[in-house]
């Protein structure tokens, strides 16, 4: 974010998604100048004032968050409506961090076996690249930029084995949602 810090760290499986979040006082939206001049987020800010914002937007302009969120990936394969139907039983809760232990064991296993890599990712636009930062710091990487390299480089030192089977493919799905999620928001808008 420009001028907030935010921490947060996420482990799945096939089916769980328990995220934790470092800073639940935080909203999701920080605050970034550029962004909420856009359109869009004129819109939504327009409708949080109102009372009448609805659905995910809803969430993610909330004042604060859960400290810990847990999706289900097979019932909710776009990992929204678990916050609004549940939150989830002990039992998943467990089952998730379970999934989050073993996550973190095998990228630790992965880096022992084969050494990390440095990866230069160069993405599209600025929230193709929040989103893999965010996503490389759920997973407990630590995304970084050289002096002199655009804004959407995002550099990491990983094992290429945990990028082709794990972080690529989440990315590619989040981005997919991120994407649909815009284009509805800008339909209603310019519609």
């Amino acid at each position: 974010m420009d001028l907030e810090y935010d921490m947060m760290r996420s482990a799945r499986d096939a089916r769980f998604l328990c995220v934790r979040n470092m800073m639940p006082e935080l909203p999701y939206a920080g605050l970034i100048i550029y962004r909420n001049q856009s359109a869009i987020m004129q819109e939504w800010l327009r409708l949080q004032v109102a009372g009448t914002l609805t659905g995910p937007a809803a969430l993610w302009m909330r004042s604060n968050r859960p400290a810990e969120e847990l999706y289900d990936a097979q019932a909710d394969p776009h990992q929204i409506g678990a916050l609004f139907t549940r939150p989830g039983s002990d039992g998943e809760r467990r089952a998730a961090e379970s999934a989050s232990d073993r996550i973190r064991a095998r990228l630790a296993a992965l880096e022992r076996i084969e050494s990390p890599v440095e990866y230069r990712f160069s993405l599209a636009d600025t929230w193709s690249r929040s989103l893999l930062v965010a996503l490389l710091r759920r997973h407990g990487l630590k995304p970084y930029r050289y002096h002199g390299q655009r804004r959407t480089t995002v550099m990491v030192r990983v094992a290429k084995t945990y990028v082709d089977t794990t972080l690529w493919p989440e990315f590619q799905q989040f981005q997919v949602v991120l994407h649909e999620h815009f284009a509805t928001m800008t339909k209603r808008v310019i519609g």
